[in-house]
């Protein structure tokens, strides 16, 4: 007997079932067991949330877009803009073991969440109304300075490394425009509060650009 080439072959499945491909299952979405629909699928899911940062650090224009079952729905994407600053101090900060000299948040982009700050103090002079912040992955490199017997920085020995730790927080020990951080992004406490709340609206990505 004559061999059918494999095309023919591939052809007459094709021919013998051409409803297979559309009887495909159509992906599912589950949690606990139970098959979730589009509607619930998309708000566990979440769309993306973003903060965009101008080049002078002065304004911060968050914006979020929610998903659909179609993907994301930008017609229904909302934005606003809050006032941030940062103003960095010139006093070499304590790091792991050394100083640092601070230097602005690092430009490019970065993951972020929000973050519970640990104790007492910082919550109450760092954080949102519920003392909480904006944590992001960003870093940058640093002038450091290794620790003299006086227990200070030794200026005559610097070096540089990488560093970490940048977020985005309120001052409230003081006005927001004498505030000053070791390169973290500074806002108002109410407008923390609103970014903190845009966050944790959506379960998507979010990540912060700053230029």
């Amino acid at each position: 007997m004559r061999r059918m080439p494999i095309a023919l072959l591939a052809l007459a499945a094709l021919v013998a079932a051409p409803n297979l491909l559309a009887q495909a299952p159509a992906p599912a979405f589950a949690i606990g067991g139970r098959l979730l629909g589009w509607t619930e699928a998309s708000a566990l899911y979440g769309g993306e949330t973003y903060i965009s940062v101008d080049s002078g650090r002065t304004r911060a224009v968050v914006t979020s877009i929610p998903r659909d079952k179609y993907g994301m729905d930008y017609s229904r994407a909302s934005s606003y803009t809050v006032e941030v600053h940062n103003k960095v101090t010139e006093k070499a900060q304590p790091g792991d073991g050394d100083f640092y000299q601070p230097a602005s948040f690092p430009s490019g982009s970065a993951y972020m969440d929000v973050g519970t700050i640990s104790d007492q103090y910082r919550r109450e002079r760092y954080g949102s109304s519920s003392g909480e912040w904006i944590r992001t992955d960003a870093t940058r490199t640093v002038v450091a300075y290794p620790k003299g017997s006086d227990g200070q920085p030794d200026k005559s020995q610097p070096y540089t490394r990488s560093d970490g730790g940048y977020f985005l927080h309120a001052n409230n020990a003081m006005a927001f425009e004498e505030s000053r951080s070791a390169g973290c992004l500074i806002a108002r406490q109410g407008c923390l509060d609103r970014i903190i709340a845009t966050i944790k609206a959506d379960r998507g990505r979010k990540r912060i650009n700053v230029d």
